[in-house]
């Protein structure tokens, strides 16, 4: 027979003020099939790759510790001394197993449905929002090497590849080679950076880490313009974080130059027409 379900997903909050999480559970109730169940994943590589210094022993008490409680609630809300008392959905469950605290495990805001089979849709929902979801987080990445190809192949198809090249800059904390550099006046100077990663913390790293290594480049040079080619992310959650991340690129010395994958022909037009001029002063000295 078919029944009412509703069900809500457990995510594991690594950092309540910037509200990083990763779905690791789903709870269920069908109160006609007399169905109060959760199902979480154990510890694994993938939770951990998601959130550096996480702590396995921490993690596992609070998800048993979750699995007990509402192995408890479920014990005694389909007693027979309670069935006409029962909770209206799984929310009000969940709040019953677990008051609403800082936890590192939160709720979302309840689905629901129709089922014949309540451990059945159990295990979808599992696979849909856990198992799927964070395949999905981990294949959603690029490297720094996989964002450069987008502007080189751009550059080719208007003709300016041998107008750029490589450029070491050194200073005496420093140094980097810069894969794409051209000379008009002053040294340009451009690379790749990919915030398409799947934790919000490696992208406030990765721009941190940028915002240091530049200002120990060009603190006290001004010989060079500075060209960042910004990868964004895939995962939608994480484009507050990638805004975030310009934020800190801006404070770079120099007024760098930010601009995004989608606009690539920005930097391209740039570089043409520095290369144009650069041809007609060699023209006109001609």
């Amino acid at each position: 027979m078919s029944s009412i379900y509703t069900y809500t997903v457990l995510r594991y909050m690594h950092d309540i003020q910037t509200e990083e999480f990763v779905n690791v559970g789903v709870v269920i109730y069908c109160p006609d099939q007399k169905i109060l169940k959760s199902r979480i994943t154990t510890f694994s590589r993938r939770i951990s790759s998601f959130f550096k210094g996480i702590d396995r022993s921490v993690f596992l008490v609070v998800v048993d510790g979750i699995k007990n409680e509402i192995g408890i609630l479920a014990e005694k809300i389909f007693l027979p001394v309670m069935v006409a008392d029962l909770p209206k959905d799984v929310l009000t469950c969940v709040s019953m197993a677990m008051p609403k605290n800082e936890s590192v495990i939160q709720f979302s805001r309840q689905g629901g449905g129709i089922t014949d089979n309540a451990d059945d849709t159990l295990n979808e929902l599992f696979k849909r929002y856990v198992e799927k979801y964070l395949k999905e987080r981990i294949r959603q990445t690029r490297s720094d090497d996989q964002v450069l190809p987008i502007l080189r192949d751009a550059l080719t198809q208007k003709g300016l590849s041998e107008y750029v090249r490589t450029k070491r800059v050194s200073s005496s904390l420093d140094e980097h080679d810069f894969p794409i550099a051209w000379k008009n006046g002053k040294w340009n100077l451009c690379d790749a950076i990919s915030f398409d990663l799947s934790v919000a913390n490696d992208i406030r790293g990765k721009a941190n880490r940028w915002l240091g290594h530049t200002f120990n480049l060009f603190k006290n040079n001004t010989d060079y313009k500075l060209y960042l080619f910004l990868g964004k992310p895939s995962i939608p959650e994480l484009s507050e974080c990638f805004d975030n991340a310009v934020k800190i690129l801006n404070q770079i010395p120099g007024n760098p130059s930010l601009i995004c994958e989608e606009n690539v022909s920005d930097i391209v037009d740039q570089i043409k027409k520095d290369y144009d001029q650069q041809e007609k002063g060699i023209t006109d000295n001609n």
